[in-house]
C-alpha cells in the first residue's frame, strides 16, 4: 500500500529523486516489480526496484518473488 525509503547511498541526489518520483507509484499501481527504471537514473530506479523486492521477501509467507533486478554488463561502470 505504501513504499517508504528509509536510507539511501546515494552521491547525486539529482538521480535518485527522479527515480524516486516515479518508480515506487509505478510499483504501487501495478502492483508488481515489473516496472520501467528512469532514464537517466537507472542504478537508482534498479535500487529501488530490488530493496522493495527485499522487503517484500521479508513479509513473504508463501510463494516466491523474483530475482534481484542487475544491470547488463555494458550498462556497469
Amino acid at each position: 500500500t505504501s513504499i517508504t525509503i528509509l536510507s539511501l547511498n546515494e552521491r547525486q541526489a539529482q538521480f535518485y529523486s527522479r527515480a524516486f518520483a516515479t518508480v515506487p507509484s509505478e510499483i504501487l499501481d501495478a502492483q508488481s516489480l515489473d516496472v520501467d527504471t528512469v532514464s537517466g537514473a537507472t542504478f537508482s530506479s534498479v535500487g529501488i526496484i530490488n530493496a522493495v523486492n527485499n522487503a517484500l521477501e521479508k513479509a513473504l509467507i508463501s510463494g516466491t518473488l523474483p530475482a534481484d533486478l542487475s544491470l547488463p554488463a555494458n550498462r556497469r561502470h
